[in-house]
């Protein structure tokens, strides 16, 4: 449900490619209104990061890798007891509007 690399920018390194434009038509049905153009989150397998570090990391590369570890278990563990409690098909349908939250709400997503 939720992807937990997250940014190795606290490991000092510069990161690309986090942010794509997406021009969305305002009606699709009269082409002339023209389009809004909003930022959206490329997901993170896609993120580029420079070999070197820039600037002092605010950790090392091993606590990173344990700490990937520790919250994708965790994440494993609550997505579980979720799918437990509503049942493989609620859980699908809850998956697409949580999805779509992250996609405006989080900075990382």
């Amino acid at each position: 449900m939720y992807e937990r690399e997250r940014d190795r920018g606290v490991l000092g390194r510069q990161v690309w490619n986090k942010q794509r434009k997406v021009e969305i038509l305002i009606d699709v049905d009269d082409v002339a209104m023209g389009h809004e153009t909003k930022i959206r989150w490329n997901p993170t397998t896609e993120w580029i990061y420079s070999d070197d570090t820039v600037y002092e990391p605010i950790v090392d590369d091993d606590t990173f890798a344990q700490v990937q570890t520790l919250a994708a278990a965790v994440v494993a563990r609550v997505e579980a007891e979720w799918t437990a409690h509503l049942g493989q098909r609620h859980m699908a349908q809850l998956r697409q509007p949580l999805a779509m939250l992250r996609e405006i709400t989080d900075p990382y997503g």
